[in-house]
C-alpha cells in the first residue's frame, strides 16, 4: 500500500530519534497503544498536502510532522535521600534541548540513513513556532516542535 506515507514517516522519525536522543527518553509514534512513560517524545504526521498547489495527488507529499516532547510536571527525586535532583522545569528543558539538538543536526541526511526501506526524504527541517504548554490531565509539560518534510513512499519488495 502506497497511501500509508504518514505512518512510514512517523516510523522513520521514531527510529532516528531513538538512535539520537540520550538518557531515558522514550519515543513513540502517534496513536500508539503503549502507555506513555516520561520523559518521552511522540511523533505525529499532523498534515499532508501536494508539494504544489497545481499538483494533483501524487506520491511526493509536503508534510508537517509534530514532535511533542513530554515530561512529568514534577521534580526528579533522588531515590535514596528523597531530595530534588532536578526541578520539573529543568527536566523539561533538558528533554526539549535533547530532542531539538537531534532535529537540527543534518536532519534530512540522517533521516535518509535511519529511514530504511519504505520512505524517501527530499527535505526535513524544523519549522516554527515551537510551543510550550501544560497537559493538566496527564500532569505533563508538553513542547511541540513542528518539522517541515517532503517525503514519498518507496515500494518495498
Amino acid at each position: 500500500m502506497l497511501y500509508d506515507l504518514e505512518e512510514r514517516v512517523e516510523e522513520a522519525f521514531v527510529a532516528y530519534l531513538q538512535a539520537n536522543v540520550t538518557g531515558d527518553m522514550q519515543v513513540y509514534t502517534a496513536f500508539t497503544d503503549e502507555t506513555l512513560e516520561y520523559p518521552c517524545a511522540v511523533v505525529m504526521a499532523a498534515s499532508t498536502s501536494a508539494v504544489s498547489d497545481l499538483a494533483e495527488y501524487h506520491s511526493p507529499r509536503q508534510m508537517e510532522i509534530v514532535v511533542a516532547v513530554m515530561t512529568e510536571a514534577a521534580p526528579e527525586l533522588d531515590a535514596t535521600t528523597g531530595g530534588t535532583v532536578r526541578t520539573a522545569r529543568e527536566r523539561n528543558a533538558a528533554a526539549r534541548s535533547d530532542v531539538i539538538g537531534a532535529l537540527i543536526t543534518s536532519l534530512k541526511t540522517n533521516l535518509i540513513a535511519a529511514a530504511g526501506p519504505g520512505v524517501a526524504f527530499s527535505m526535513a527541517q524544523i519549522g516554527g513556532p515551537v510551543t510550550r504548554g501544560l497537559d493538566e490531565e496527564q500532569h505533563a509539560f508538553v513542547t511541540t516542535i513542528p518539522v517541515d518534510v517532503i517525503a514519498e513512499p518507496v515500494e518495498v519488495a
